[in-house]
Parts: C-alpha cells; structure tokens; sequence
C-alpha cells in the first residue's frame, strides 16, 4: 500500500508543478496521474476492496498519505485564490472537498470516461470559487 501510495502522491506533485497548463487543468492532470500511475493496473472492484484493506491495516498510512495529497492540492488553489471573505472556503477545504469528491466516484466504479466528466465538473465549481 506504501508503494501504490507513494506513486500516487509523486504523480500528483509532478502532475501540479507551475507549467503553461490552467490550474484546472493541472488539477485533472493530478488526479489523472495519481489514478494511472498507482492505480490502473486493478478493476474499481479491486481498488475497493484494497482500500477498505488499507483502512483496517494501515489505517496511519492512509492518512499520511491522504495529508500529503490535500497539502498538495491546496497549495496550488491558495495560489490562485482571489476571495479573502471570512465566510468563503479555505483553499484546503476546497482541496479536501476535491479530494473526497474524487475518492467517491472511484469508489463507485465508474468508468474512467465518467470519472473525468465529473471531476472536470468538480474542478471547475472549486476553482471558479477560488477566483470568485
């Protein structure tokens, strides 16, 4: 789980660095690197049930990692964020938001097609808000 975790987290961190890419779409990139590096290789069913896996077995590496991944996602949102009202959403729940999104629709077993149009979807509500 480590391994798969830490080829996760790479992917993502590369995925997010500063490039001519939009933040939207380094965030897609993100998430889509972190699925096709660590995990294409096994069916949702088998993602699913690793998962529930790693909770019961590894439950303080899940969390180290899902830190590592929200830290990363917030860092690129606080970048852009514009809104400085004290009721907006912070950059990292904005992340954590993304983040859990994402992990639902995994979790769900949706095809790859549909993972991408609803995080596409997703992005782009988190990071109009950012700019909002």
């Amino acid at each position: 789980m480590s391994y798969l975790a830490g080829l996760a987290v790479t992917a993502l961190r590369e995925a997010l660095e500063p490039s001519k890419l939009s933040v939207e779409e380094r965030l897609w990139a993100g998430f889509e690197a972190m699925a096709n590096r660590a995990l294409a290789q096994y069916t949702p069913s088998n993602v699913h049930e690793l998962f529930s896996s790693a909770r019961e077995l590894a439950a303080d590496v899940l969390a180290t990692i899902d830190e590592q991944i929200v830290t990363s996602l917030a860092a690129v949102l606080a970048s852009v964020r514009r809104t400085r009202s004290r009721s907006a959403p912070t950059a990292r729940a904005l992340a954590e938001h993304l983040y859990t999104y994402s992990y639902a629709v995994q979790q769900r077993g949706r095809t790859p097609a549909e993972f991408r149009r609803r995080m596409t979807t997703a992005i782009w509500i988190v990071c109009n808000s950012v700019r909002a």
